[in-house]
Parts: C-alpha cells; sequence; structure tokens
C-alpha cells in the first residue's frame, strides 16, 4: 500500500516539475522573442532618424487634419496604424512605440505591436486620452516586467532620483 501510494505521489510530482518545466522554458522563449521584435523596432526608428536627418525631409504622412507624422515613425504607423508616438527614456532600457486601440481600450495589454498576444503587452496609451489634443498628462500603461526592463528601469530611476 505504502509503495502505491509513493509511487502516485512521485508520479505526480513528475507531472508538477513537466509542467512547470514547460512554461519556464515558454516564458522566457516568450521574453526572448519580445525582445527581439522591440529591438528590431527600435532600430527601425533609430536609421530612419538618422536617414531623415542626413537627407532631405520626406513627404510628411497626416496622421490627422492638422498633425503630421513624425518621419522616422512612418515605417512603424504603416505597420501599425494603432501607434500614437514612441517613448524613450536616456540611461534605461525605455525605447518602445506607444499604441491607443479606443475601440478596444486594454488590448495591448496583451498584444505586442504586432497585434498578437503576449503576455507582455505594449506600451500603450489610457483610452480616454486624446492624443489629437494632449493635455500636460498623457496616461501611458506598461508592464513591469524583469526579462523586458520596461517600467521597472523606471523604479532605477526614481531610486537615483529620490533616494
Amino acid at each position: 500500500m505504502k509503495k502505491k501510494i509513493c509511487m502516485i505521489l512521485v508520479a505526480v510530482f513528475v507531472a508538477v516539475l513537466g509542467t512547470s518545466t514547460y512554461f519556464i522554458i515558454d516564458h522566457h522563449k516568450e521574453s526572448n522573442k519580445q525582445a527581439a521584435l522591440y529591438g528590431e523596432l527600435a532600430d527601425l526608428v533609430n536609421a530612419a532618424a538618422q536617414t531623415d536627418a542626413a537627407t532631405e525631409p520626406a513627404e510628411q504622412i497626416p496622421y490627422s487634419e492638422e498633425k503630421m507624422l513624425l518621419p522616422e515613425l512612418a515605417e512603424l504607423y504603416q505597420q501599425n496604424g494603432d501607434l500614437v508616438g514612441w517613448i524613450s527614456i536616456s540611461d534605461t532600457n525605455i525605447n518602445y512605440p506607444v499604441m491607443q486601440s479606443v475601440n478596444e481600450p486594454n488590448f495591448y495589454l496583451k498584444h505586442g505591436f504586432d497585434k498578437e498576444y503576449s503576455d507582455y503587452g505594449c506600451p500603450y496609451v489610457q483610452e480616454d486620452c486624446d492624443v489629437q489634443e494632449p493635455s500636460d498628462n498623457l496616461v501611458i500603461y506598461g508592464h513591469h516586467r524583469y526579462y523586458l526592463l520596461t517600467i521597472s528601469n523606471l523604479q532605477t530611476q526614481q531610486n537615483c532620483l529620490f533616494g
């Protein structure tokens, strides 16, 4: 009887270990995939900014009736029309597109720039913030994830600035 219980417990522990290992590996794969995606996007923006600085300005793309899109964001805007800006903070790894989906307010909480499901999400502006007529404050949401080093970098900055 004891041997049977021990075998069942061992089987349960092996199943739990296997499942946990699967989820840890999956988490790291997703982390690497998202880091590569946002690295490529940042490279595109940096390359476009350098190209725009070195050459004459290209024809501007209208964002709305009164606003024009920054030339370095034009290619990204063509890939995803929900793009409303770019956030970059010096001395951190924060260098990401900022999205807004007015019809689905929390869409980018669990979706990346490519609109595919992702636990990491993508920084996004609160749905009731008007990016056409911005105020002094825009609310930008993002995940606090160790692996992508997104918003967690702000804590580092805060500790440096405020002790």
